[in-house]
């Protein structure tokens, strides 16, 4: 029984690491911006996502952090680059 259970956490920390390390896989980064423009970026993320794109937004830096800056970017699944980037070149 208690190698049963010892698989079964070995299993766990297995796949816990795999989803990790594989969660940014096929993702682009598509648009963006820096404090100057962190506007003009969160408003092409509202339209890619009212388009139905699957996307993200994040964004580094700021307050409290090593970097002054605060950057933001958008990124994309691999699939969707071209919609996106029709979208945005739109808008």
């Amino acid at each position: 029984m208690e190698i049963i259970i010892i698989i079964a956490v070995v299993i766990l920390i297995t796949l816990g690491i795999y989803l990790i390390i594989t969660k940014d896989r096929g993702w682009v980064e598509v648009y963006g911006g820096s404090q100057i423009n962190l506007a003009e970026v969160q408003e092409k993320y509202s339209q890619l996502k009212q388009q139905g794109i699957n996307c993200k937004l994040l964004v580094r830096g700021g307050p409290g952090r090593s970097s002054r800056a605060t950057t933001a970017v958008i990124l994309v699944k691999e699939e969707e680059v071209k919609n996106a980037y029709e979208i945005i070149e739109r808008h």
